[in-house]
């Protein structure tokens, strides 16, 4: 894709494929956006994928990745996942992310759909709409996405 790097170890790319499927699948990566305060930021979070977008969620009040996000920037976010050994395998998105209070509700069913026990999800679902005003969306559409895989140790 044009204005994104390839992947110096072309042995080692699994193509894009790949990619949606380590962040469909994955349980929590790291978003990484430049801070207000020129430093580099980055954060573990809770996610889910919805098509071409990653969907997060965080508190309303004022901290330091809302700050930087301000009204919308670029980031990368990344998801690894042990296979076995030393073997790995990794994916990063890029795009730009902003805030959409419109899409809470949105963002916080498919969360509670990836990581709450079926017996659960209703019980959560209803939290929900009380969730207004107390936290907001983050979306981040994907301009390009990667993947790789790590099969030997460094120096092999």
């Amino acid at each position: 894709m044009e204005g994104f790097r390839p992947i110096r170890r072309t042995d080692r790319d699994l193509g894009e494929g790949a990619a949606m499927d380590i962040l469909d699948k994955g349980y929590c990566g790291t978003l990484c956006v430049m801070g207000a305060d020129g430093y580099p930021y980055g954060v573990p979070m809770n996610y889910c994928l919805a098509g071409d977008e990653i969907m997060f969620h965080c508190s309303s009040q004022e901290g330091h990745l809302l700050e930087s996000v301000g009204d919308g920037c670029r980031a990368c976010f990344t998801v690894s996942e042990r296979l076995e050994g030393v073997r790995s395998r990794s994916a990063i998105a890029f795009g730009d992310v902003r805030t959409d209070e419109t899409r809470l509700a949105e963002a916080l069913e498919g969360i509670v759909d990836k990581y709450v026990p079926e017996q659960g999800r209703e019980g959560a679902r209803m939290g929900i709409p009380h969730a207004s005003g107390r936290a907001v969306a983050l979306v981040m559409r994907i301009a390009h996405v990667s993947a790789k895989i790590v099969d030997k140790p460094a120096g092999r």
